[in-house]
């Protein structure tokens, strides 16, 4: 009877510590998700406020929650780029708020994104506010955001990585040789510009990718150069000079080069938005973190004029959509069910694609030919798959 009580001791034990091991879990996830879906705030927003805005959260095409590996922290929201616009814009027309404290030193989004976002705070400077950015360090994209404000600063020792832009590429075909693996790539005759697949089939790039990946590269480089000379009123030849030879890697150069306005403490800025708001120094500032004022923003709905933004983001497939990749299944319901609905009087699909399955692409464009007969439908973005945003008429392309 011994090794049978032995037995029903110990799976009895397993089981208790089992069950509360889930129990445990449970109210991990319940209270998660409750945080989550009740970020929600009545905020008040009191006079002189200055909006502190430090893009410490993810922003994506769009918001939603997600899945992580932090057991402490399972769910997380994600906010939308058109999500982080709007708040922005709210917060140039809300007479208690005076100005913003940018405080970024990196941002993980693409070019695109960041190029639309940077846009939403010059809008909120034309009604006379003003916006501060001070970091202990700025990366290419964090210095491209903040160089939209009136004034930039930067930690004594710290420094800017204003440096152009490059870009990278891994080649596998010595590795897939050794290994005695045949790639096999089916390309239509005479395209020589689809470099997709030379990592696979070459020890190096061609000379048609390396113009295409050149070109696109000064493209980009010359839209974000164009827009400092403007904000920073620095000359195309400075910056180019400046980037070429590495001045900004030192605090002293650069202040010296104009890159920012000063070089302070972080126990220093209360006395700079003070005098700018021309405020005695014995008044106190009144900070409101952005993710909060984010989070009070409620979107009304109006039945009589509605446009459907849809996301066509990542690469396309066919089937359903995924965390990365847009189905053509699942754009094509969201495009049908906007046409269907009498409420929405225009759709605008956000793209945002490197491209992907030419047989999606088409499935797709069909439904936005079809949509367009009862409705308007226009595109905007950055990067698409061209197939899929042909359907839109010529000189439609937008942004929000």
């Amino acid at each position: 009877m011994r090794p049978f009580w032995r037995s029903f001791w110990a799976s009895l034990l397993a089981y208790f510590v089992l069950a509360i091991f889930t129990i445990i879990i449970l109210n991990i996830l319940i209270f998660t998700v409750s945080n989550v879906f009740n970020e929600k705030n009545n905020l008040t927003v009191r006079d002189n406020t200055i909006l502190e805005v430090s893009l410490d959260f993810e922003i994506n095409e769009r918001s939603g929650i997600k899945s992580t590996n932090n057991i402490e922290n399972p769910i997380k929201k994600t906010y939308g780029l058109h999500q982080v616009k709007k708040a922005i814009l709210e917060a140039k027309n809300d007479d208690n708020i005076k100005g913003i404290l940018l405080n970024v030193s990196e941002v993980n989004m693409g070019l695109s994104s960041l190029d639309d976002l940077r846009s939403s705070f010059v809008q909120f400077k034309e009604t006379g506010k003003f916006i501060i950015a001070y970091s202990e360090n700025y990366s290419m994209g964090g210095f491209y955001l903040c160089s939209a404000a009136d004034d930039i600063y930067l930690y004594p020792q710290g420094m800017v990585d204003f440096r152009g832009l490059g870009s990278e590429l891994m080649f596998f075909k010595n590795a897939l040789d050794r290994f005695e693996v045949d790639v096999q790539v089916i390309k239509g005759n005479g395209n020589i510009y689809k470099g997709a697949v030379e990592p696979f089939t070459r020890e190096a790039m061609s000379t048609e990718n390396r113009t295409q990946i050149k070109k696109l590269l000064l493209d980009i480089w010359k839209n974000m150069t164009h827009n400092i000379k403007d904000s920073r009123n620095i000359s195309l030849e400075k910056l180019n000079e400046i980037a070429d030879s590495l001045y900004s890697y030192n605090s002293k150069g650069c202040l010296s080069n104009e890159l920012i306005d000063g070089v302070i403490y972080e126990d220093q800025i209360d006395s700079l938005i003070k005098k700018k708001m021309n405020i005695s120094n014995e008044k106190k500032l009144n900070y409101l973190k952005f993710k909060n004022y984010l989070n009070s923003k409620t979107t009304a709905k109006n039945n009589n004029g509605n446009i459907a933004i849809i996301y066509a983001t990542g690469d396309i497939i066919s089937g359903k959509s995924t965390e990365n990749s847009m189905g053509s299944k699942t754009i094509v319901e969201a495009i049908n069910k906007s046409k269907d609905n009498s409420s929405i009087k225009g759709i605008v699909i956000r793209v945002n694609s490197p491209g992907g399955s030419a047989l999606a692409s088409d499935v797709i464009w069909r439904s936005i030919e079809l949509a367009k007969k009862s409705k308007p439908a226009y595109h905007y973005g950055w990067d698409w798959g061209p197939r899929l945003v042909t359907s839109s008429p010529r000189g439609t392309i937008i942004r929000l």
